[in-house]
């Protein structure tokens, strides 16, 4: 059975002085290593466009690998299949709020996440910073 590690990603802002922030939701396949990056597999949610015009942007990337990467935020290991295809359609059904001003990528992260936590697919047990 696949596991997986759920992570909010931090960039460095591509224009203006705030960070960008996304999910990342690391699988690794049954069988991998944790620590074998070529076999998990990496997928990055996150709020992209101009303001009041954001759009939900789904890529397969390593934040790892960014040269924007700030940091990585460990949020919960997800330990069922289930749970990690219910992440996986929960976070592309998570509404953008455009009609807020000021609404922001960061905003949607931290929605998305009580989304999650409200389906109980994760809890708050700790986070831990990584570089």
């Amino acid at each position: 059975m696949p596991t997986a590690e759920l992570y909010v990603a931090t960039y460095a802002p591509r224009h203006g002085s705030m960070s960008h922030w996304a999910i990342y939701l690391r699988v690794i396949p049954t069988g991998a290593h944790s620590d074998d990056e070529d076999e998990c597999q990496h997928l990055i949610y996150q709020a992209n466009g101009p303001e009041n015009e954001l759009e939900l942007d789904v890529s397969a990337a390593n934040p790892r690998k960014s040269r924007r990467s700030r940091e990585l935020i460990f949020v919960s290991n997800i330990d069922s299949t289930r749970d990690i295809e219910e992440i996986k359609t929960k976070l592309t059904e998570q509404p953008m709020m455009n009609h807020i001003a000021a609404w922001s990528c960061q905003d949607w992260v931290m929605e998305s996440l009580d989304t999650l936590e409200e389906e109980e697919l994760w809890t708050l047990m700790h986070m831990e910073r990584q570089r």
